[in-house]
């Protein structure tokens, strides 16, 4: 665990062996509130995978799927939300 903090301008600063040890020059973190705590992410910019799914909708109703307890309607990802996505993985 590694105690961080922050200044007068906003800016937070990381322990030097954490930097050294983990981090590059131009690194981005992702600053997330998890369960009522903040957890830093390293981003990583070499992504060779990603998942997409195209649609809500299921003809099964398996008891350990996560639809089962969203409140979200069952519906398709639009044809701009897929092209928002294609252009953002390009670039």
């Amino acid at each position: 665990m590694y105690r961080v903090t922050l200044d007068a301008d906003g800016r937070l600063a990381l322990p030097l062996d954490l930097r050294r040890r983990a981090l590059r020059d131009g690194d981005e973190l992702l600053l997330e509130e998890a369960e009522g705590k903040w957890v830093l992410h390293l981003l990583h910019v070499d992504v060779h995978k990603v998942y997409l799914e195209l649609t809500t909708r299921c003809n099964l109703n398996c008891r350990t799927c996560v639809r089962n307890v969203w409140e979200e309607p069952l519906e398709a990802m639009s044809d701009a939300t897929f092209e928002r996505l294609l252009v953002g993985l390009r670039e």
